[in-house]
């Protein structure tokens, strides 16, 4: 059975996502929480919020990967030679982000690391 969503439905969805509860969406769109328990029943219902949530997960890792990335470069031009157990963190970090197949800039690490070696 093909179902097309509303546009109360698309607010829902909306509104789940960000996290808020059955309860406060019924209160929030005037209806009653049984519709919520229904409309959760229903699959094309439940593939737009498992999208929705796909998106959300993407661009947090996108924008958590970016923070980390910053966090390196930070982390590497106030590096001195006295923070030698620094050096180590890098390649650890380095090493392990990009056997998930989600590497550091290693072009960050290996300037600071040059920097480094260089005083």
């Amino acid at each position: 059975m093909s179902h097309r969503l509303t546009s109360k439905q698309i607010k829902a969805l909306s509104m789940l996502a960000s996290g808020k509860s059955a309860i406060e969406i019924s209160y929030d769109l005037k209806m009653r929480r049984e519709s919520m328990a229904r409309w959760q029943k229903i699959p094309e219902f439940m593939y737009e919020y498992e999208k929705l949530m796909d998106e959300i997960r993407h661009s947090f890792k996108h924008k958590m990967t970016e923070v980390m990335n910053a966090t390196i470069t930070r982390m590497a031009y106030e590096a001195s030679d006295s923070q030698r157990p620094l050096h180590n963190v890098f390649f650890v970090i380095a090493r392990r982000r990009s056997r998930r197949g989600n590497p550091v800039k290693l072009s960050i690490i290996e300037r600071w690391i040059a920097s480094f070696h260089s005083q």
